[in-house]
């Protein structure tokens, strides 16, 4: 199995420096030290190790890169729209979004897994409709990806940088009077320095210098073997620059894939929220998804790829064939190796018979993944999309820089190489640089002719290109096609309850009425009244006779009224646990409910 390590500006496993080599990293740091003294606010210094992680991908407080709090408007519109709006930098920028439908298969599957239960069902268990793609109207319609769920994230690919918006962890936004989210540059500064060195000089010391890169890696074909040796990958000859080559038929293509978060990644989650932790590891690991898929629709990449997740699985806790002694607690390859094997042995069918296939397997982990003594961010198997054993990759998810790890190693296999190592082109400007983080935002001309080389080999393989047979149904997604609004598909109640839990459902604060829900949709678990800061949906009941159109409490049109669905009762909900709080009395009684509800059909 061919693979690609992506390496990771960490502290080593092990480190051990020569008096020059500690003056080369010193020197390599005087940039964003200096950076940091004359243009940084000092509002990090009050985030926790974990929050510096998940907010801005560093382990140290003078890692942290260029950024500004910002205070953003947001503005939804009638088309489900969204158009936001902030000032940083002494700029305004304006995004125009839309809400970016194809991102999950109508077909999709999640499971929980935790120890011997697995919970698995149709479609996703909470809210998702969050997601959004678009431009970035005040500067030049550059791509942008944006999640507005719980916390506003997202990615601005500018042309010579991205920027990353986050919002302040909630522990620390009381101390914020700036504004409520971070926006910096993931800027190449860092690594001016170490860009001059050729990556397979690098290696020669691993054991003993700590660098910010990995060459490729290879380990035998059988899948049992996680052997590390040297790599002499070659591209074909039809997509080095100075062939002839012709490229084959753009007709779309789409990458269906199966996103599993391991139990690493599910407990760092639960420590930040305790309350809602899957939730939002669901917003997040979506958003990261959704950041992958804006860079594979650049202009710079013939044809577009489209990305929709058709099984989403979550472990509480890890499968015994990926336990911590399997991988060594995080030994890149031993894990990948062992992720692919079991992500294979569970993917159903083939593409042509099962709407749950995937072709791609990704793995956003929470262990700290290394090669040898080196940090690495992410591993993939170089040029085996299609092989349903080697389709897969492994990547650190603990924040929303990942998706440039996960496109750069879901590039490798399809067939992409580093470039200015293994082909003709510059190795400081794309995407697919062997280096990490240096503001690279587009697909170089040799990545591009790597990408259809590969697809023509799969066209021609007699195989089967499984990146040419699109997503069952996916093109005939529409929520409106039988002629129903989304709040005649989803009640007021049901809306509450995906979106903060089974236990919600409408509650209207007093000196409110029940038409108000089309401006701020309360929800409630007869505690407190929470606000959702949403409309309900287009549609929603909110009075006799009345429904929720373009944010008002509007009789329903001339003409019939919205058909009657005679309805029966649901099963009643199964619900195994006693709502005790922590502080219960022993032997005290508690009182379990159950419900049922008039939606069946729905």
């Amino acid at each position: 199995m061919i693979s690609v390590l992506y390496c990771n500006q960490k502290q080593p496993r092990k480190r051990v420096q020569s008096a020059e080599n500690q003056v080369r990293l010193n020197l390599g740091f005087f940039k964003t030290v200096k950076m940091f003294e004359t243009k940084f606010s000092s509002f990090h210094h009050k985030l926790t190790k974990r929050e510096l992680k998940y907010v801005f991908g560093v382990d140290e407080v003078h890692q942290v890169p260029e950024y500004e709090l910002i205070k953003t408007q947001r503005h939804r519109k009638k088309d489900g729209g969204l158009r936001l709006q902030f000032s940083a930098w002494g700029d305004d920028f304006v995004l125009d979004l839309k809400p970016n439908s194809r991102l999950i298969s109508p077909h999709i599957v999640s499971v929980t897994r935790n120890g011997t239960q697995v919970t698995e069902q149709k479609g996703l268990p909470m809210d998702y409709n969050c997601h959004f793609q678009g431009t970035v109207s005040s500067h030049g319609h550059v791509p942008v990806a944006i999640s507005d769920c719980r916390h506003l994230m997202g990615t601005l690919v500018m042309n010579d940088h991205f920027l990353i918006l986050q919002s302040i962890p909630r522990r620390v936004q009381r101390h914020s009077i700036d504004g409520e989210h971070f926006v910096f540059k993931r800027s190449p500064s860092l690594l001016t320095h170490f860009e001059q060195h050729n990556i397979e000089e690098e290696m020669i010391g691993l054991n003993e210098i700590h660098e910010p890169f990995c060459d490729t890696i290879e380990s035998r074909d059988d899948p049992n073997s996680a052997e590390i040796l040297s790599l002499n990958y070659t591209i074909p000859s039809s997509a080095k620059l100075d062939s002839a080559f012709v490229f084959p038929n753009m007709d779309p293509i789409t990458l269906e894939i199966g996103l599993f978060l391991d139990s690493q990644l599910f407990e760092h989650f639960q420590r930040e929220y305790i309350q809602d932790a899957e939730q939002h590891l669901l917003d997040f690991s979506l958003a990261l998804i959704n950041n992958v898929h804006v860079l594979y629709q650049q202009p710079t990449l013939s044809p577009n790829l489209e990305i929709v997740i058709v099984r989403y699985e979550m472990w509480k806790s890890q499968p015994s064939n990926l336990a911590t002694f399997v991988h060594k607690n995080g030994q890149a390859q031993s894990l990948l190796d062992a992720f692919c094997r079991h992500q294979a042995h569970i993917n159903p069918g083939t593409d042509l018979t099962d709407s749950g296939h995937w072709d791609h397997g990704v793995l956003l982990t929470g262990y700290d993944i290394y090669h040898t003594t080196a940090s690495v961010a992410g591993v993939a198997p170089v040029a085996r999309m299609c092989d349903q054993l080697f389709a897969c990759s492994l990547v650190e998810g603990l924040h929303l820089g990942r998706s440039f790890v996960l496109a750069h190693e879901m590039g490798h296999n399809m067939g992409m190489v580093h470039d200015g190592v293994q082909n003709q082109c510059s190795k400081s400007c794309c995407l697919m640089s062997a280096v990490n983080g240096a503001g690279k935002t587009t697909w170089s001309e040799c990545s591009v002719r790597e990408f259809n080389a590969f697809l023509l080999q799969l066209d021609e393989s007699g195989k089967g290109n499984c990146l040419r047979d699109g997503s069952p149904g996916l093109l005939e997604r529409n929520h409106l096609q039988d002629g129903r609004s989304p709040g005649q598909r989803f009640t007021a109640d049901q809306q509450c309850a995906y979106f903060w839990g089974r236990d919600y459902q409408v509650e209207i604060p007093s000196g409110r009425s029940i038409e108000d829900i089309c401006r701020i949709l309360w929800c409630g678990n007869g505690g407190s009244t929470i606000s959702t800061a949403h409309p309900a949906l287009e549609g929603s009941y909110c009075g006799n006779n009345k429904w929720c159109h373009e944010g008002r409490c509007q009789p329903w049109p001339s003409g019939p009224p919205p058909a009657v669905v005679h309805g029966g009762w649901s099963r009643w909900s199964n619900d195994d646990r006693c709502p005790i709080q922590q502080c219960h009395v022993t032997g005290s009684i508690a009182v379990k409910p159950q419900h049922r509800d008039c939606v069946n059909p729905a």
